[in-house]
């Protein structure tokens, strides 16, 4: 699994940990849950008061290149400053697949704030149209001029006075690589050969596998200009002639067939919620073959796979997953504990509704049009043409975040309009835990929203539920009961929950079944006797 990091130092707090330090939790953090750390994303002495963080912003765009499948922090609040933030940012994450891992906050930030964060994500996704409406009209003209809206800038490319220019000497690159591949040579030795040349991406960082994907399959190479359905063939300068793009489509395309053989990739909806009971540690997702063939998958305590000392069992995975889905399902069908999660979501919503967010964005708004303003003039008063270039690119740079901040304002403005209530909580709860037990998408919303933690022994399983103070424990005793349902004819269809429980369900059961024989021979007897 691959990993960035993100980590963020405040220059007006000096009691928070270091770059250094917030690195070295999440290197550390990384090693230990089998994680590969492929980029590090670090703003420094960014003010608490500032929204201006550029790594950060780059992290979210780099995202979009699904190189990454979780951003580590040291602390949630490195990640975002406030709940609005996070909800926004996140849910942009999730859209790509990406999770965000607090490495020293394992039950999360606050566990009734995750709940919160889900209703602003879905407050987010229903309003964020309407909201930045006028914001996208304007450019949606721009869009109609082919000049730049808010996107990175592909490689070959430069923008001048709001257009795409060709940038000549990445554009070697961007040949390079479509020569190569229509050629035959696959995607791994063109990477080695660009790296080996010395050239970097976009971002001067090295080229990786999945970098070309993204080169290969950008229509702009062509001079095709598109923003949402505005499509403007020859609306920028071409780099790539039209069949050797087409070449490279058909190529690409043999290639997804070949791929699309493999096996789908397993998730294992519990990771960074599961640990083990005994010694802490987290538990991982695995998967074994037996002699006929069979996959099985599973979780395991990950001191017990790396060190062999820990006594934890293995979980089964689909057993697992179902069971603590049905147990969550049935905490919050109670109206009780429903009403207190609800009243604590809306306590922390209000609580942060006025905390000057909005403000300060407008204060870096009105900051960053201040700097827009001496660029221009310093534009003016100079002739020399390298100068000019390093001011065109600054003031291209400011563009692209007013218009990204004149969004992020109008979101936050209508997220900070809205009064959220306590029916509104328990109604967005009723439509989360309504659903298909069986549906993959179901189950990963439910442990997603509403599980903080589990603790698994080998005869208990111990459950913090997000909103709730006390953590519910499931006992073999529970266990034995609802295999009790199953015996019955109910509806329970998954079997035992530990490797140890196994053996002694299978004994139980072999139990019944001996019970039942009795019976029916009894009966017989007194049929004959009779």
């Amino acid at each position: 699994m691959n990993a960035v990091i993100y980590a963020r130092f405040s220059s007006h707090n000096q009691q928070e940990q270091s770059i250094e330090g917030q690195i070295r939790y999440c290197t550390e953090y990384a090693k230990k849950n089998d994680m590969t750390i492929i980029n590090s994303y670090i703003d420094r002495a960014i003010s608490g008061t500032s929204d201006n963080r550029p790594e950060f912003l780059q992290m979210i765009k780099d995202s979009n290149n699904h190189q990454f499948n979780v951003v580590l922090v040291w602390k949630l609040d490195r990640f975002a400053r406030n709940r609005y933030d996070s909800a926004i940012y996140k849910n942009a994450l999730k859209k790509n697949n990406v999770k965000v891992v607090s490495v020293t906050e394992y039950l999360g930030e606050g566990s009734e704030s995750v709940l919160l964060e889900a209703m602003l994500e879905a407050m987010a996704e229903t309003y964020s149209r309407q909201l930045s409406e006028n914001v996208r009209r304007g450019m949606r003209e721009s869009a109609m001029k082919c000049q730049v809206v808010g996107s990175s800038v592909p490689l070959g490319y430069d923008i001048v006075n709001k257009k795409y220019v060709v940038n000549e000497k990445e554009a070697e690159i961007v040949k390079f690589i479509f020569s190569e591949y229509i050629a035959g040579i696959t995607k791994k030795e063109i990477v080695n050969k660009l790296n080996a040349k010395g050239w970097r991406t976009k971002g001067d960082k090295l080229f990786v596998f999945n970098s070309l994907n993204k080169i290969l399959s950008n229509r702009k190479y062509i001079g095709e200009y598109k923003y949402e359905d505005i499509v403007i063939e020859h609306g920028i300068p071409a780099i790539i002639d039209e069949q050797t793009f087409e070449l490279a489509q058909k190529q690409l395309a043999k290639n997804k067939r070949t791929a699309g053989r493999k096996k789908a990739k397993v998730e294992y909806l519990l990771s960074g919620k599961i640990f083990c009971g005994y010694c802490g540690e987290n538990m991982l997702g695995e998967s074994a073959t037996n002699r006929h063939g069979k996959k099985y998958h599973y979780y395991i305590c990950n001191s017990k796979k790396k060190y062999k000392n820990c006594k934890k069992k293995r979980e089964s995975k689909e057993t697992l997953e179902k069971y603590l889905v049905q147990q969550t399902i049935l905490f919050f069908s109670d109206k009780n504990n429903i009403d207190k999660v609800a009243k604590k979501v809306v306590k922390l919503y209000n609580s942060e509704l006025h905390n000057g967010h909005i403000d300060s964005m407008i204060a870096n708004k009105k900051e960053l049009e201040k700097q827009l303003d001496n660029l221009t003039n310093s534009l003016i008063k100079t002739s020399n043409d390298r100068v000019l270039n390093t001011i065109n690119e600054k003031i291209n740079s400011i563009d692209t975040q007013l218009s990204d901040l004149e969004i992020e304002i109008a979101r936050e403005k209508s997220l900070a309009s809205i009064e959220m209530t306590v029916s509104d909580v328990v109604c967005f709860i009723n439509d989360i835990i309504n659903g298909d037990i069986n549906d993959v998408i179901f189950k990963k919303q439910i442990i997603d929203t509403l599980i903080n933690a589990i603790y698994i022994y080998d005869d208990k399983i111990i459950v913090y539920f997000n909103g709730s103070e006390d953590a519910k424990t499931i006992t073999y005793d529970d266990l034995c009961s609802d295999l009790e349902k199953i015996d019955n004819g109910g509806e329970f269809v998954f079997q035992s929950l530990t490797s140890t429980k196994q053996v002694l369900d299978e004994h139980l059961l072999f139990q019944r079944r001996i019970c039942r024989q009795m019976c029916s021979l009894i009966q017989k007897q007194n049929a004959v006797s009779v």
